[in-house]
């Protein structure tokens, strides 16, 4: 789970909110498919557009990926 920064340390912008909120969204999405993937009926191997899946996996993924790069870009930039 994603770790919310001690209160103590100091304050959060509004941004360092906006980028938890979103890592925390895809952290527990991820966990939500793990739970119920764990029904055999829900396995990958069941689904009849896997192909279909994988591609949309992988244009999220490579979203996921810009921002990453973004996010990298930013930090070294301060």
């Amino acid at each position: 789970m994603i770790a919310r920064r001690d209160p103590e340390a100091g304050q959060d912008s509004p941004a360092d909110d906006c980028a938890l909120d979103l890592l925390c969204d895809l952290d527990e999405s991820l966990w939500i498919y793990e739970d119920a993937r764990r029904a055999d009926p829900n396995a990958f191997r069941n689904a009849i557009r896997q192909s279909d899946h994988v591609n949309e996996l992988r244009r999220v993924l490579y979203r996921l990926h810009h921002t990453l790069v973004e996010w990298e870009a930013e930090t070294l930039a301060t």
